[in-house]
């Protein structure tokens, strides 16, 4: 067989030279070291240039090879960025992206370019919070990296939603939200357009959330209406009722009695033949009741300042506020109880209930 590197022959049993082997290794070593130490900052990209054409020269290197450490480059350097974002990170990118002689579908093919852009964009937003920067002048870092990074809306909400989600993560670890934070906050959201109101699924029960539903809280404590959310569901609300909050994929248990009638039997049985029992006596029974909770379904609880909402795909439920006689919290829901005789115990499963506790007290 001949060897892959040099071309001759390797022996009946080998695809390759050792000695070639050796030098194939040592090349992609060193290229790769100079890759390291140009993202780094202590060399120039020509001299990476340099090390492979040497390398292309005295050690088999390919441009199969070239592409790889180019990939493993990146990789590494995505996975070192450490905020601030300045703009020496994205002239290191913009050296490297003009001068590999790499298409960027290439680099992207299993995301890389992606994971750079977001990573530097996260960076950059993170200024905001961390540095107190103007967002005139976090704008203009965004539009230096998307012009050399090109993203998708998309991937610009999620970049969003992430520091907007650390950073109320930590307005929240004291337990308060001042006006200045809120103030941040607001300006963040707006600046980027994030969807507050309309969360994604990932979001349901974030530190974004609680921020929202802390702003609902303190304009109801205020005497000020919270401006009503929109609802995807056939529901009619009443003449001056807005929905205030709503939650998704929540299920609904409702307590019900079941009654079972237990029979005792008295007597003796002969057997007259193999099969056939003859019985002297009698029986008698008695109705035995107990209750359970049942599922009831799973649907969507939409609070308005006058009722409690559950509506599903094949039940309705409404109660007002004013019908309430109390309610036990618990860690994935809230079992309510009703001003009625003999009402069902009914439990809604599936959520948070720190707001919905809050909202009742207030209401």
């Amino acid at each position: 067989m001949k060897c892959k590197y040099c071309g001759l022959s390797a022996g009946i049993f080998s695809k390759v030279h050792q000695e070639c082997e050796e030098k194939h290794r040592k090349g992609m070593a060193e290229v790769s070291a100079n890759l390291r130490s140009f993202f780094q900052g202590t060399d120039k990209f020509s001299t990476v240039l340099t090390k492979k054409k040497q390398a292309e020269q005295c050690n088999f290197f390919s441009m199969k090879d070239w592409e790889y450490a180019c990939l493993e480059a990146l990789k590494n350097y995505t996975d070192s960025i450490k905020p601030p974002i300045g703009k020496q990170h994205l002239q290191t990118v913009d050296l490297f992206l003009n001068n590999a002689g790499i298409p960027r579908t290439t680099l992207n093919q299993k995301g890389d370019l992606d994971r750079l852009s977001s990573r530097l964009y996260e960076g950059i937003l993170l200024a905001f919070f961390a540095e107190n920067q103007a967002m005139s002048k976090i704008e203009q870092r965004i539009q230096m990296l998307t012009s050399l990074l090109p993203m998708s809306g998309e991937q610009k909400e999620r970049a969003g939603l992430v520091i907007l989600d650390k950073a109320a993560d930590k307005f929240l670890s004291d337990g308060l939200i001042s006006q200045q934070e809120q103030t941040m906050l607001d300006i963040f959201s707006n600046s980027l357009s994030l969807p507050t109101r309309e969360l994604p699924e990932a979001y349901r029960g974030s530190s974004i959330e609680k921020i929202e539903q802390s702003a609902i809280l303190r304009q109801l404590q205020n005497g000020q209406m919270p401006m009503s959310r929109t609802l995807n569901y056939h529901i009619i609300l009443t003449q001056g009722e807005c929905a205030i909050w709503t939650y998704d994929n929540v299920t609904l248990y409702q307590e019900k009695i079941v009654r079972e009638w237990v029979n005792r039997r008295r007597g003796m049985s002969y057997r007259i033949m193999k099969g056939v029992y003859y019985h002297t006596g009698g029986s008698k029974g008695h109705p035995v009741e107990h209750s359970e909770m049942v599922n009831v379904g799973r649907g969507s609880l939409i609070l308005t300042n006058k009722n409690i909402i559950f509506h599903s795909s094949t039940r309705t439920i409404k109660i007002p506020y004013k019908k309430l006689t109390g309610c036990t919290p618990y860690s994935d829901g809230i079992e309510i109880h009703i001003d009625r005789v003999k009402a069902p115990r009914q439990v809604f499963q599936g959520f948070d209930c720190w707001f919905m506790m809050n909202l009742l007290q207030i209401i």
